[in-house]
């Protein structure tokens, strides 16, 4: 899993390029914070390949498959290719047997096609029946991602300050909330179902 800053990028927003003592806290804060986008948003938001990812059906009667990785808990959106899905032993065909819905992670069955070549005009509801391979997630990093990941690793090393001019004079306090913006973004990237 890429992160969504580097080391760099958080420097250069605090304003401590040059400043190698506050490095370690920074790298050890760059995975953690990805980890915290992706478990809050649900999704990925780097390129990524799946490989024999077991999934099935919730329903006897689903049309509709979206793509979700228990282990990792995440969901796989968009598809950028599926290189080959497995249902029941047989191999089935894009834009034959199934559509695929690049932005929302859904492939979808072609009921009027699956069911004369498979049998099933509906996914599988059989424990890991499924098997799915291809290319995930954006191309690039989202700007505002990558935006959001900087600053919350600032924050999170206690390097994010602001400075208030009072009138006891000019007042610098370190920010330690993560703010109202941060949560709506994510909160706006958030991928409610499974």
């Amino acid at each position: 899993m890429a992160d969504y800053t580097d080391l760099a990028k958080v420097k250069a927003f605090v304003g401590k390029v040059s400043d190698t003592a506050i490095d370690g806290k920074i790298n050890n804060a760059i995975p953690w914070v990805t980890a915290y986008i992706n478990r809050n948003t649900g999704r990925r938001f780097d390129p990524f390949t799946v490989t024999g990812l077991k999934v099935n059906a919730t329903d006897r009667l689903q049309s509709k498959l979206i793509l979700y990785d228990h282990e990792n808990s995440v969901h796989l959106l968009p598809i950028r290719t599926i290189t080959s899905l497995v249902e029941g032993g047989a191999t089935l065909v894009e834009d034959t047997d199934f559509f695929v819905n690049k932005g929302s992670g859904v492939l979808e069955k072609n009921t009027s096609t699956t069911w004369l070549s498979t049998g099933q005009a509906f996914w599988s509801t059989i424990i890991r029946d499924i098997t799915v391979s291809g290319d995930f997630g954006p191309a690039t990093v989202f700007p505002d991602i990558e935006a959001i990941a900087t600053e919350l690793v600032a924050i999170i090393v206690l390097e994010k300050t602001k400075t208030y001019d009072t009138a006891e004079g000019i007042q610098t306090a370190v920010i330690t909330k993560f703010p109202d913006y941060v949560k709506e973004t994510l909160l706006a990237y958030r991928v409610v179902s499974t």
